[in-house]
């Protein structure tokens, strides 16, 4: 079973890296790095191991990015999380905090 870094390393994310490392090394994996270009866009499955790096070599460092989840999930099971709600659009459905602010009512 997959290891969690919140459960299984308490978020210690030096110790979560270490404990990676190990079966990549001995299958002979190597860390890649990716630049983006203006424009570029990157998908990549969750369960790959990523992390972020040191921000590039641009002479105007940024890093913006939006990150994004999907997954088909039932709609009667409730959020895994208590104080996420579900908000139900016309084309779906999203799980957002109890307490957002939703910028306009999306009605089905």
């Amino acid at each position: 079973m997959k290891k969690r870094l919140d459960l299984d390393f308490d978020n210690d994310y030096g110790r979560y890296m270490r404990y990676i490392d190990g079966p990549c090394q001995s299958s002979g994996c190597l860390a890649e790095s990716y630049e983006a270009e203006v424009g570029e866009l990157l998908f990549w499955d969750g369960d790959l191991v990523h992390a972020g790096g040191p921000i590039g070599k641009s002479p105007r460092p940024t890093r913006r990015s939006l990150v994004c989840h999907y997954a088909i999930i039932p709609v009667d099971r409730p959020s895994l999380t208590a104080d996420w709600v579900r908000l139900r659009t016309f084309r779906g459905s999203y799980y957002i905090p109890s307490g957002a602010v939703v910028g306009r009512a999306l009605t089905s």
